[in-house]
């Protein structure tokens, strides 16, 4: 009979290598209760500093993450967000989404970001066919607005990810484009979460290299 997969087991292996790769100053606090005035005491950890790195635990953490990886369908929803708070991975977001965890589809104003991405290629054909998709793209579901001039779209991500890589789960917009001889620039407006998605998406998609600035 196949063995279930141990989350806990598994996670806190994680969580013991990390603690142990720390310097952590412990001490106690006691707390009076407001209603029942009962004094709580609890206890108070703090990390001061980091030991020397050790190479046998980093490959162990990553055979860990690996395992977690490979069972992420079978996680429920709280493992879920312990793993992407732990360390922003975004296999682990994307699954949140897919459940439509409001943790994963929730974004704050304050994480918005005006992101230029520079695309070069040895091979302009390219940055013509991302040029042309956009413009096709714009057309069928962005918004436009002078379009013409070239000053102004409004191209969804969840669109352009859904063509380029089948997925959808991405905030954000392609603002404006700008074309040289050289080199495709977009003006884009998205959260964190989708920064790098379009530009490794780009990437694999045409053979392309995208420079990233915020």
């Amino acid at each position: 009979m196949k063995n279930e997969f141990d989350f806990e087991k598994v996670y806190d292996e994680i969580c013991d290598i990390d603690a142990n790769s720390r310097v952590i100053r412990t001490w106690t606090e006691d707390f009076e209760d407001e209603d029942t005035h009962e004094v709580v005491t609890i206890e108070r950890n703090e990390v001061i500093g980091e030991r020397e790195y050790n190479a046998v635990n980093a490959v162990r953490i990553a055979e860990l993450e690996e395992s977690i990886f490979l069972h992420i369908n079978d996680l429920t929803d709280d493992q879920l967000q312990t793993m992407y708070y732990r360390n922003h991975q975004l296999a682990y977001l994307l699954e949140g989404m897919k459940r439509q965890l409001a943790w994963a589809t929730e974004i704050d104003d304050d994480d918005i970001n005006d992101v230029t991405y520079t695309i070069t290629s040895e091979h302009p054909e390219s940055l013509d066919a991302i040029e042309t998709l956009i413009d096709e793209v714009c057309q069928k579901e962005g918004i436009p607005e002078n379009v013409t001039d070239g000053l102004s779209m409004y191209v969804p991500y969840s669109t352009l990810m859904q063509v380029l890589v089948g997925e959808n789960h991405f905030v954000g917009f392609v603002e404006t484009k700008e074309r040289t001889a050289d080199a495709l620039v977009l003006h884009c407006e998205c959260p964190d979460i989708s920064i790098n998605a379009l530009a490794e998406a780009l990437t694999e998609c045409f053979s392309v290299k995208v420079e990233v600035n915020k």
